[in-house]
């Protein structure tokens, strides 16, 4: 949808979600309502996070390293989505905060393999908890039924895109 093809609901949905009824969603792009989410989200997070000079995207990091041992940089740009400098840039931010130790890949000198310290497992248990009250939080708006569906439906979108990707 282009900008000049904004109707008056188009604009009153930017302005506000919650005034809008279930037949005006229908007229939102998916993609709007998942971009708007994930900036929400982010927002959110970031705040949270702040005082433990972290962000989401560290946050991130330091979850996929709790669940795996020995695993590169470039491994964590892919499994993220984002660009290997950037992976890079937020791991040596967490490596100069002392949440991960980076040492040479012996099996292939030009890799960095990445792992939690002791003091970034213990943020770990920290940034669970965080989850474990906002999933509380959630689920006191939406049913454990609702969030399932919206799983699984959310994982046949990226499953979709991806796809999409893939054939562009």
């Amino acid at each position: 949808m282009e900008p000049d093809d904004l109707n008056e609901v188009d604009y009153k949905i930017i302005k506000d979600f919650s005034k809008i009824d279930y037949e005006e969603l229908d007229q939102v792009p998916l993609g709007f309502l998942i971009e708007n989410i994930h900036n929400y989200y982010s927002v959110y997070m970031n705040k949270k996070l702040k005082n433990k000079n972290l962000t989401l995207v560290h946050s991130y990091i330091m979850l996929i390293l709790f669940n795996e041992k020995n695993i590169n940089q470039e491994t964590i740009a892919s499994i993220l989505n984002i660009n290997e400098v950037t992976a890079t840039r937020v791991i040596g931010s967490l490596e100069d905060n002392g949440y991960v130790i980076r040492k040479i890949d012996e099996n292939d000198k030009r890799k960095k393999i990445v792992n939690l310290t002791e003091k970034g497992r213990e943020m770990v248990k920290i940034l669970i908890d965080y989850s474990d009250d906002d999933e509380k939080m959630i689920n006191e708006l939406i049913s454990t039924e609702e969030l399932h569906i919206l799983r699984v439906l959310m994982k046949k979108l990226l499953i979709s895109i991806n796809e999409l990707i893939l054939r562009n």
